[in-house]
């Protein structure tokens, strides 16, 4: 029997092999530079998002609910998730998007210089090494919204319902024109309507911004420290623990700046609609008086409910920053 020629295993080229490996080593590269510049923008898009807290939550000048609490007075129904279901059913989703996003879009500017305003003027105030400069930076990002914020607001209330339902398929930018045809036929006269009650709005949310800054800054600094240190004391050095604790300093701290926002910017809101109903001029001379006649008391009334239902979204919206800014490590 003849041995068997055994025939050499076909090799392959040395060119094909690298060229190969160069192209996958190439692609394989280029998926995780891809990937870690993703993950750099997104977390650094996450981080400038959540930087200033009050982004998450801010109580909207311009509200961009308007269109579906406008519709439902219109056809005499209470806001709900089935009159909502059955506004789409009836006209479709566009006339809702037409209506919604741009009120959305203005809110966001508004929010833009709230937020600057207080990051660049806290850094002013905190050279003077005090306790009271988030108050005062919460101070001054509420006065610079509001003189953006007050004509768009004037303007938005002086839309009637019937007027929103009347042009709901033609979008936002057509209801705005035929309620501005409404107002004063003199551009002294539309300048005065839309900054009406500015010496109010001025006060309400310089106040009710102050509040809310310096509140939750101080609580969550106060509260930290005290976390530290008593870590310290019992000689703790479990990340872990440091990180519930902190979460529960910020919610709670959260919750508590909602709750004094909410104590300032209600009871001043209510008096401004309550020298509306009077036919009143909204200034801050009779926004005293209202007071001085009536007491503060009429205009807290039901403030239990307001504060049950901001503090949950506080909380939690602060809570969502720390964790986005690495805050509960600190």
């Amino acid at each position: 029997m003849k041995d068997e020629e055994i025939k050499p295993l076909p090799v392959t080229p040395t060119t094909s092999f690298s060229a190969s490996s160069m192209v996958g080593g190439f692609v394989r590269a280029f998926s995780l530079q891809f990937y870690q510049l993703g993950s750099a923008v997104l977390r650094e898009s996450i981080q400038w998002w959540f930087r200033v807290p009050i982004k998450l939550f801010r109580p909207y000048s311009v509200n961009p609910w308007f269109f579906i609490n406008s519709m439902a007075a219109a056809d005499g129904q209470p806001v709900s998730t089935q009159y909502i279901r059955s506004l789409i059913k009836r006209d479709g989703w566009r006339p809702l998007l037409m209506n919604t996003i741009p009120l959305f879009i203005l809110n966001g500017l508004i929010g833009t210089v709230l937020f600057n305003g207080y990051s660049e003027s806290l850094k002013i105030f905190q050279l003077l090494h005090s306790d009271l400069a988030s108050f005062a930076a919460g101070g001054v990002g509420g006065f610079l919204q509001t003189l953006l914020a007050t004509p768009f607001e004037n303007f938005q209330r002086s839309i009637a319902p019937q007027q929103v339902s009347q042009h709901r398929h033609r979008g936002w930018h057509k209801i705005g024109q035929h309620a501005y045809k409404s107002l004063p036929s003199t551009s002294l006269g539309k300048l005065r309507h839309l900054y009406s009650g500015l010496s109010v709005h001025l006060v309400r949310d310089s106040l009710a911004f102050a509040m809310f800054f310096g509140v939750f800054d101080n609580l969550r600094d106060r509260g930290k420290r005290l976390v530290h240190q008593s870590l310290d004391t019992m000689n703790i050095k479990s990340k872990k623990s440091q990180i519930m604790l902190n979460a529960g300093i910020v919610v709670g701290s959260g919750a508590l700046a909602g709750a004094c926002y909410q104590a300032v910017n209600v009871p001043l809101n209510r008096i401004s609609r309550h020298l509306e109903a009077k036919g009143e001029a909204i200034t801050l001379w009779r926004s005293v008086r209202a007071v001085y006649n009536n007491g503060l008391r009429p205009f807290y009334v039901g403030m239990s409910s307001q504060l049950v239902r901001v503090m949950p979204p506080s909380a939690l919206a602060l809570f969502v920053y720390e964790v986005a800014s690495n805050g509960l490590t600190d």
